[in-house]
């Protein structure tokens, strides 16, 4: 029987009463045992402004403080040889990106939260890859570190972010999580990245322009133009789409890095974009 944690989008820990019947702990649920609801926590707090930390700027690798992209940290490693990073993401204030035909209009509207909807904001900021003369390229982006030291194994603890791969060339996204600050090929927490396309974690994502997550689907990595418009458009079809990772088997972890890795591809109109960024769970 699959591992069911959810019934009508609702966490089993939740559930209060099924059939009149009040629940309490270790009770089962189809087959799932009911655990003790937790306090709701914030383990990264949404990442809506996307300027460099030190100075206020943004450009090529102007993030935030505690966040890091360099091209010193190892991607993958295959075959005893180490694949590091070979261009940083870059931080965007708001509107559309420098290239034509790929990108946002803008950053997501922050004030939607994960049940809202993909619209944009006006001069709202996020992260990006620049691939003009950029091909081929990796781009890789991570998290400060993470406390999951007192996270309840509940299958509450999830990192949520909202996406944006518009343009006909567009390479691909994927997570993965070390405990590495310094590479996301890092095996001790069984989570990190294998090869170009292989390893990391489960994405379930937004894969259609209904704009309200009654449409997705589940991969390691989400490839390929995702919206239909962008770059000046404001219709639905230019909105933002939402991504889920669940991070229930880090629970108890103390030190975690979550890693953004982008391969673009041989040509241009390719700008992956990433905003709010938020990691959640309960104690």
């Amino acid at each position: 029987m699959p591992n069911i944690s959810k019934i009508n989008g609702i966490a089993i820990a939740s559930v209060s009463k099924v059939n009149g019947r009040t629940l309490v702990n270790n009770d089962k649920i189809l087959g799932a045992t009911k655990t003790a609801a937790g306090t709701a926590t914030t383990f990264l707090t949404k990442v809506s402004d996307w300027a460099n930390g030190s100075d206020g700027t943004y450009g090529l690798a102007d993030v935030p403080t505690g966040w890091q992209t360099n091209t010193s940290d190892t991607v993958f490693s295959s075959g005893g040889l180490a694949q590091n990073a070979t261009r940083q993401w870059s931080s965007d204030s708001g509107g559309t990106t420098s290239s034509s035909s790929t990108g946002p209009t803008d950053g997501h509207d922050s004030s939607q939260g994960i049940d809202g909807d993909g619209r944009e904001g006006s001069g709202s900021d996020y992260c990006y890859t620049e691939v003009s003369s950029q091909f081929n390229k990796h781009f890789l982006l991570r998290t400060p570190e993470l406390d999951f030291s007192n996270a309840l194994s509940n299958n509450t603890l999830k990192l949520y972010f909202w996406f944006h791969m518009y343009g006909s060339n567009i390479g691909s996204l994927r997570v993965a999580a070390t405990d590495n600050s310094t590479s996301a090929a890092d095996s001790t927490l069984g989570k990190h990245f294998t090869s170009s396309t292989e390893g990391g974690l489960t994405i379930t994502f937004w894969d259609d322009n209904s704009d309200d997550g009654s449409s997705t689907s589940s991969a390691v990595i989400i490839s390929g133009q995702q919206q239909t418009a962008g770059h000046g458009s404001t219709s639905v079809n230019a909105h933002w789409r939402l991504a889920e990772v669940d991070l229930n088997d880090l629970a108890g972890q103390s030190s975690v890095y979550l890693w953004f890795h982008s391969l673009s591809s041989s040509s241009f109109r390719g700008d992956v974009c990433i905003d709010d960024v938020e990691v959640v769970g309960e104690e």
